[in-house]
């Protein structure tokens, strides 16, 4: 699992996740002696989203890419890569709780 901690919106949110996948697959195949012989791991890219405002980012990143007007509309996106997103806004801080 690969876990995002984000208390702000991030519209570019599916690129970054992205990116970090392809960077620690990256990683695993150059460093990796044995990588020729195993498939790469999964990885479940997850958001976990404790901001006040609303999430504005589209979770999969074909929605961040512009098709020609032309293409066919039932033409596939290149890249089909979408993130689970945890929405956990924090409660505010109460002046009566003991603070650690």
């Amino acid at each position: 699992m690969l876990l995002e901690l984000q208390s702000r919106p991030c519209y570019h949110m599916a690129l970054r996740m992205l990116n970090y996948i392809v960077q620690f697959y990256l990683c695993l195949a150059e460093n990796n002696p044995m990588a020729k012989a195993f498939p790469l791991p999964e990885v479940i890219p997850v958001v976990l989203y404790t901001g006040r405002r609303k999430w504005n980012g589209p979770l999969n990143i074909s929605d961040l890419i512009a098709f020609r007007s032309d293409a066919d509309p039932k033409r596939q996106a290149p890249i089909d890569f979408e993130y689970i997103l945890l929405n956990a806004p924090l409660a505010p801080m109460d002046s009566n709780v003991d603070k650690y």
